[in-house]
């Protein structure tokens, strides 16, 4: 028993061989106490100590050695010495008969600590399972917290800094007026104007806040492609503040937009407004609008300034992200226009795609064919044929300069 007893302590050993030692030490122990006591049934008990001892190994093997143990010992010590293992004449005459009776009885036991095992096994696996819920609910709530905190900080400092100018602007001429009501009426339709671009371009940025927040859904319906395009023209054009902007206009006529007029409007509007602030002062834009042979509608928005990185095209679609988010900045805006591009189009089964080189940016957005035509088309605007040698453009790609025969629009 002690020699087993070191094989098992020994920890250069397998851990099946130091358990299975340790197990036979353990059993030895019984069988000698009930050699010692004359085979008294009282001595017997001291193997189920034993079994409950083994169920710390949480093996199997431990346990179908104690049952096989019991078995052979007692049938083969109740044959040879049947007074040394029992103390009542039934065990003495048919000892391989109560081996077994033995045997079935720490079989048993093995199995009640078996279970018992499997169940503290099982009630552990739930613990961990829901802490490391609990640990990755409260790590999600902390970068949720921390994010919120982020874009928070974000909000309050592009709002404050957009709203500070067109407010400024506004209250300056509207004091004006209030303290020299002599004005010459030009200067006071000059202040108007100045006073009602202004206006929307908050109207413009609170729209575009208000948009970031609503829920996502399709949003469903069809409209001509020419109609949206030229009252995206107009509504860019009275928040811009370069004037003589102009914009060539290359839209093949009866191209259908399988969008409702206003999803498609915001996303044109947020489109132009992006081109014009970052493209080079004095040059054009470029709309396009033509219907691929596989039936898909497709706009893009074309102007020439700074190229895009291909690591800033995978951010200026997240909101509150500019080339320059510095409160210095050039350009303004609050820099939520293409996320809500990228909100809506997706949600419309369409995709945006962005290309950058050779000073020409291009946002193109691409919407399959509605399922449904609208009963009444759009009264189609007059324009000059296509010009054959722009053709089909891939979506995502820059094509040649457009040429002077298209339609050109000068958008004060």
């Amino acid at each position: 028993m002690a020699a087993l007893a070191v094989v098992g302590r020994r920890s250069g050993r397998t851990r099946m061989v130091r358990e299975m030692s340790t197990t036979l030490s353990l059993v030895s122990s019984s069988a000698v106490l009930v050699h010692l006591s004359g085979g008294y049934i009282e001595l017997h008990f001291h193997f189920f100590v034993v079994v409950a001892l083994v169920t710390l190994y949480q093996q199997w093997n431990p346990f179908l050695l104690a049952i096989g143990f019991v078995a052979l010992h007692h049938g083969i010590a109740g044959v040879i010495d049947p007074t040394s293992v029992f103390n009542h004449p039934s065990a003495l005459s048919h000892p391989w008969r109560w081996a077994g009776i033995h045997a079935a009885f720490i079989a048993m036991a093995s199995a009640v600590g078996m279970a018992n095992w499997k169940l503290n096994e099982l009630a552990r696996h739930r613990a961990e399972h829901y802490f490391q819920k609990l640990y990755e609910g409260e790590h999600a709530l902390v970068q949720r917290l921390q994010e919120t905190d982020r874009v928070k900080g974000e909000l309050v400092a592009a709002v404050s800094h957009e709203f500070r100018t067109p407010l400024t602007a506004i209250l300056g001429f509207a004091q004006t007026l209030q303290r020299n009501p002599q004005v010459p009426s030009e200067q006071v339709a000059d202040f108007a104007a100045r006073v009602l671009r202004q206006g929307h371009r908050l109207h413009q940025l609170v729209q575009n806040l208000l948009e970031a927040e609503k829920p996502l859904d399709e949003t469903g319906g069809a409209c001509d492609a020419e109609a949206v395009i030229r009252s995206s023209l107009a509504t860019a054009a009275a928040v811009d503040r370069v004037p003589d902007r102009t914009v060539l206009l290359d839209i093949v006529p009866g191209v259908q937009v399988p969008l409702r007029a206003a999803a498609t409007e915001l996303v044109l509007t947020n489109l132009l407004d992006n081109a014009i602030k970052f493209s080079t002062p004095g040059t054009p834009l470029t709309v396009r609008a033509y219907q691929s042979p596989g039936g898909e509608a497709t706009i893009e928005v074309a102007n020439h300034g700074p190229a895009v990185s291909a690591e800033l095209r995978e951010r200026i679609f997240q909101p509150f992200v500019q080339g320059d988010s510095s409160s210095t900045r050039a350009a303004d805006g609050v820099a939520l226009g293409l996320h809500i591009v990228l909100r809506v189009v997706p949600a419309n089964h369409g995709r945006v795609e962005v290309d950058s080189h050779d000073g020409v940016t291009v946002f193109t957005v691409t919407l399959p064919e509605p399922h449904a035509r609208p009963a009444r088309m759009v009264e189609q605007l007059p324009g000059p044929p296509r010009d054959s040698a722009v053709g089909v453009a891939d979506p995502g790609r820059w094509i040649a300069p457009v040429p002077a025969s298209m339609v050109t629009a000068q958008v004060a």
